[in-house]
């Protein structure tokens, strides 16, 4: 129940930062995972620029963004996906 909240959070925060791309399959998968659709040098940048950790194919761990981190980490990640 935890992870579909988190899944669901960040969902709603990138689409409160302006984010119009299709993230349905955010709330549908299962388990700590997902995937964004960024590319290599966007990743790059988000770490190098703004401290943001994502793998390197897209990665990130739902469950590890806390309330208090995601305002920031969804407007930032908006910068790339809008």
């Amino acid at each position: 129940e935890r992870m579909q909240d988190c899944r669901q959070a960040l969902v709603d925060g990138l689409r409160q930062a302006g984010v119009r791309l299709d993230l349905s399959h955010i709330t549908r998968e299962k388990g700590i995972f997902t995937r964004l659709p960024l590319s290599r040098e966007q990743i790059d940048e988000l770490r190098t620029a703004h401290a943001v950790y994502i793998s390197s194919d897209g990665r990130l761990n739902v469950t590890a963004i806390t309330d208090t981190q995601r305002a920031r980490f969804c407007r930032v990640v908006a910068g790339y996906l809008a």
